[in-house]
């Protein structure tokens, strides 16, 4: 008999834990350092940073990174603000000893996203786009540029709708489905 592989519940976002005081203590003390790590990947680019740095330095913000998840796992606000403390000064180092082994930051007119499914990257023009597409540390990205964007947005005319109606509304997701496409049952 095959055994169903679960995955282990979040402890972190679970709906039992997230009016706690745990919760809110954790969830605050990783604001600072999601900011930094936020920023150094717009800079070098997601998940860059590290493999521009020594082994030994790359070895040591994923061990530290480690601890981080496993001290928010465990749910231990204090141990979480000092992880993040450590991290915070890891993303500082990497950015340091990249500068010093001469990588630069990406170009400021290339913009990226990631999701778990998409890699992005996003120009001012189609020339741009077609350089960045040459950068090895954006390996795996899709570009566009703002044109083609504009053109796909363009197209997309419910979500363009929902915006003009709803102009804060943010999208979390689009699907390709048919409304009202069925069958009657009668």
């Amino acid at each position: 008999m095959n055994k169903i592989k679960r995955n282990k519940p979040d402890v972190f976002f679970s709906p039992n834990t997230q009016n706690s005081a745990t919760h809110h203590a954790i969830h605050n003390c990783l604001l600072p350092l999601d900011k930094i790590a936020s920023d150094f990947e717009q800079k070098y680019g997601p998940d860059v940073l590290p493999s521009l740095v020594s082994p030994d330095t790359a070895s040591r913000f994923g061990s530290a990174l480690g601890k981080l998840n496993a001290a928010i796992e465990d749910g231990d606000p204090e141990v979480v603000s000092k992880r993040a403390d450590i991290l915070i000064r890891g993303w500082i180092k990497m950015d340091d000893e990249a500068t010093e082994r001469g990588h630069k930051p990406l170009p400021p007119e290339i913009w990226t996203y990631t999701t778990e499914k998409f890699k992005l990257a996003i120009t001012r023009t189609s020339a741009e786009a077609i350089n960045a597409a040459k950068l090895a540390r954006l390996k795996g990205f899709s570009f566009y540029s703002m044109e083609e964007v504009a053109l796909i947005l363009e197209s997309k005319t419910l979500v363009n709708q929902t915006k003009a109606v709803f102009p804060g509304a943010t999208i979390k997701s689009v699907s390709n489905k048919t409304l009202f496409d069925d069958d009657i049952p009668f």
